[in-house]
């Protein structure tokens, strides 16, 4: 039962930095369709990214907070010993999530509030 409420959580954190990222990127576009077919591709492509996202995080360890390491959130709260290839504690996940959905939120509002609508 543990497990399962941490999968949920991890699933809503991850969630929120995905469909920030896709809200962003249907700002900056002229259709929606493309930026929610990138964001789906994303989520998909994470589990086939990884080995080579973790092969590069060993040998560059700035490279942990990239946006696709963080899509490893959930996966970490059920495993623990997957902080030795994701280079980030569950602590630094949340911050790094935080600090994506801001940049996003705030990105998206500064390109919309000069796009002529």
């Amino acid at each position: 039962m543990k497990d399962t409420f941490l999968w949920i959580l991890g699933s809503a954190f991850e969630t929120l930095l995905l469909g920030s990222f896709v809200f962003f990127l249907s700002v900056i576009s002229k259709t929606p369709a493309i930026p929610v077919a990138i964001g789906v591709l994303v989520y998909l492509m994470v589990g086939l990214i990884d080995g080579a996202n973790f092969s590069l995080i060993a040998k560059l360890s700035l490279l942990k907070w990239n946006i696709v390491n963080m899509l490893n959130f959930k996966a970490q709260l059920i495993s623990h010993s997957l902080q030795t290839q994701t280079g980030l504690s569950i602590t630094n996940f949340v911050v790094g999530i935080v600090v994506y959905v801001a940049l996003f939120l705030v990105a998206s509002y500064l390109v919309f509030k000069n796009k002529s609508v």
